[in-house]
């Protein structure tokens, strides 16, 4: 971290009092004005990338890959990738779907985010996208459950680097950890009340590999912190067996992402209306796909056409959530397309364009 010099007298400058947080342990209780987002620190990150280019000129092998995490202001995370004379991160951290989208974000609200990171992304560089990781409550907590394969679904299908926070795959959510409990030093550093606001644990708990003690997590008599209650049922092993669990899912468009439109595809992404949007990924002869999402609780009919331009006339399901009833390699009309409540479903067009 870097931090604003002291002044000709050495003295170094205090950092203001937020007024809104009165624990002083807490990391809030400041605006740190002076000790993040400094200008110098992005050339900090073109230094380390010049060592990884380096050492690869030197030694060979496989690119290094610099990620950066950075909770800043979007034009200032922009900067880490670098600029006209410095090649920076790879991948600066997109954490705007984390820091700004709620329950209630409609469509617009996602089409916005995704589009403002899309055309602030300097040319030539690689998106990035993460909903879910070690410091927010899990992505199945903060929009509920039954959008799990939804979010999965359309981080996996834009352009660039998806991010998946461990157990995000098989739709794990927070866990309750009780104060005498709690190891995250953020809730343990300040007082008991209130601790479960500061506390990072809930979406830290062991991964759930099986229903075998710990999750099959550990064979020891305890975990780091407690197994998530439902672990009997919610588990990786047992998702192995049902067609269309958060696993299964997931591993189908893992798979989904070697196609070339995937890959090298062009991108839109556009809101129908307040509760469905839509991701295009096109490729000149070669399928398009269309990724829809059903944000809330009411049946929705959209028409591709009304967003997109030059789709064929028809469709097929590739990948469905379970809130689905259609079946993969069912065919469907592009100019009518029946969603359940909180349905997502990607769909790909039966002809090449």
């Amino acid at each position: 971290m870097l931090e604003k010099a002291p002044d000709a007298a050495g003295n170094w400058p205090d950092e203001p009092r937020n007024p809104y947080v009165n624990d002083p342990d807490d990391y809030g209780y400041l605006h740190h004005i002076y000790t993040v987002d400094q200008p110098e620190t992005p050339h900090l990150v073109y230094e380390w990338r010049k060592l990884l280019d380096d050492f690869r000129k030197e030694n060979g092998g496989d690119e290094r890959i610099l990620m950066v995490e950075t909770w800043s202001p979007i034009n200032i995370v922009m900067e880490y990738y670098g600029n006209a004379t410095a090649e920076g991160a790879q991948i600066p951290f997109n954490f705007q779907m984390i820091s700004y989208l709620w329950n209630d974000s409609d469509a617009y609200h996602y089409a916005i985010l995704i589009n403002e990171w899309l055309n602030m992304m300097p040319a030539g560089r690689t998106a990035n996208w993460v909903v879910g990781n070690h410091d927010k409550n899990r992505v199945g907590t903060r929009f509920g459950a039954d959008r799990i394969d939804m979010f999965n679904m359309l981080l996996l299908t834009l352009p660039g680097c998806s991010i998946t926070y461990n157990g995000e795959e098989i739709g794990m959510t927070d866990v309750w950890i009780s104060w005498e409990e709690t190891v995250d030093p953020q809730a343990c550093n300040g007082h008991e009340d209130g601790y479960e606001y500061r506390s990072r644990d809930p979406a830290r708990t062991p991964f759930q590999w099986s229903d075998e003690k710990n999750s099959g997590f550990s064979d020891g008599d305890k975990t780091w912190l407690p197994v998530s209650p439902n672990y009997k049922m919610e588990n990786l092993k047992r998702q192995r067996g049902i067609a269309r669990s958060h696993l299964n899912v997931f591993k189908e468009l893992q798979n989904l992402r070697h196609e070339e439109t995937l890959r090298e595809g062009s991108t839109e992404v556009k809101a129908f209306s307040h509760d469905v949007l839509g991701v295009k990924r096109s490729l000149a002869n070669d399928y398009t796909y269309i990724t829809l999402m059903n944000i809330f609780d009411s049946q929705q009919v959209v028409n591709l056409n009304d967003a997109f331009k030059n789709l064929p006339a028809e469709f097929e399901y590739v990948v469905l959530s379970d809130k689905s009833i259609r079946r993969k390699g069912d065919k469907v009309a592009s100019s009518r397309i029946e969603l359940l409540p909180k349905e997502a479903v990607v769909l790909r067009s039966i002809v090449k364009v």
